[in-house]
């Protein structure tokens, strides 16, 4: 039994580093956005502390949860054993401070891992067709996929290129669903959004 709490703990512990290494790593995609860099830190700090609160959280398997911040919004994205493990994960994510929406989109049930190949062909595709595409200018979108169900997040200058850019999604090949948390409108200076 403590064999197995030890190397619990020393699993939980080995996701806490990439989750620290995303932190740096959002410092040198810093340039690929119009977004503040303080505003994408705050954003990233948010993200780092939720998996890090579901890391050390013995109830949640934190394997296939993904988190996603765009302005204090947390997106919980993947897969959990029970109903109780994802409350678990939305409170723990509604814990931070700077969190001022969490939107769970944690599905109960054994993870699709064949998708995740799939999953990245089509991440890849939806941000080509974006940054191609005349009337979106694709700076400032996230897109995450899983299990072929599109999340967009970030801020566009108005709500025709919202609109466009979730056109763009729904025409790509192997979209299931879209989950479009695209903002309208200029970008908030970091005092803004406190």
């Amino acid at each position: 039994m403590r064999s197995q709490l030890r190397n619990r703990r020393s699993f939980r512990l080995g996701l806490l580093i990439p989750a620290i290494l995303s932190l740096i790593a959002m410092g040198i995609l810093a340039c690929s956005t119009t977004q503040s860099i303080g505003s994408q830190l705050d954003d990233a700090s948010i993200s780092t502390q939720v998996q890090a609160l579901l890391i050390q959280d013995p109830a949640i398997n934190p394997l296939h949860v993904r988190t996603a911040t765009d302005e204090g919004e947390v997106l919980l994205i993947g897969r959990v054993d029970s109903r109780a493990e994802s409350r678990a994960a939305e409170q723990s994510a509604r814990s931070i401070a700077g969190v001022w929406s969490v939107q769970n989109y944690l599905k109960i049930g054994e993870a699709v891992e064949e998708r995740t190949y799939a999953d990245i062909q089509l991440r890849q595709a939806i941000a080509a067709r974006l940054f191609r595409d005349g009337q979106v200018l694709g700076l400032n979108i996230r897109v995450l996929v899983h299990e072929a169900e599109v999340y967009l997040l970030g801020r566009v200058a108005s709500n025709n290129e919202r609109q466009q850019a979730r056109n763009v999604v729904l025409e790509t090949e192997g979209v299931q669903l879209i989950q479009n948390h695209l903002k309208a409108g200029p970008i908030p200076s970091a005092a803004e959004l406190e």
